[in-house]
């Protein structure tokens, strides 16, 4: 019996610290990253599991194959890319991709992002996911913000920490912060 409780109390030990490091990560990258604002592009998946919320995509989603020097229709093992935003007006922007941690200048950020596919498509282009491609909205709120995105009038603002994790902390329409009942 004495080992019963002892297992019990060692697992949950180890759930508690895996939620707490999975919010103190997502926390140290609001509190030391780099708010960056970039463009939302238009898709449209709908789940009726997963409550209301917004698929995001982003200019920076699929890049060229070119950009990290492999070919149309090549296999390959990558697992992570990086790609490097570099700032133009008020927005941040795709400026090049890289197989490696890329160095950069003070003017650029990096995100890494996982690579979602073994084989470059016929399209010649790869896709990326960074862990910012959802924004849970409350109940009825989500057409709204579809029918903004899909007009092209919608924004995200984005923390990116020196690692180039990411975490998704508001969306913009028309320049304006969205904000639920605040």
């Amino acid at each position: 019996m004495k080992k019963i409780w002892i297992v019990t109390v060692i697992v949950i030990i180890f759930q508690c610290g895996s939620v707490y490091t999975m919010v103190f990560n997502k926390l140290s990258i609001k509190k030391h990253g780099t708010p960056i604002k970039v463009r939302v592009e238009p898709i449209d998946p709908r789940s009726l599991f997963r409550g209301d919320y917004v698929i995001l995509r982003y200019p920076f989603s699929s890049i060229k194959c070119e950009d990290v020097g492999l070919k149309e229709r090549e296999t390959h093992d990558l697992k992570n890319i990086y790609i490097v935003l570099k700032k133009r007006g008020d927005m941040w922007e795709y400026d090049r991709a890289s197989v490696s941690k890329p160095e950069i200048s003070h003017e650029e950020v990096f995100l890494k992002g996982a690579v979602v596919s073994d084989v470059f498509g016929y399209s010649g282009s790869l896709s990326i996911k960074y862990g910012i491609e959802s924004y849970f909205v409350p109940e009825g709120e989500g057409r709204e913000l579809e029918k903004s995105r899909e007009r092209k009038n919608m924004d995200a603002e984005i923390y990116v920490d020196s690692k180039g994790c990411s975490l998704l902390s508001g969306l913009f329409v028309k320049g304006g912060e969205v904000n639920f009942g605040k």
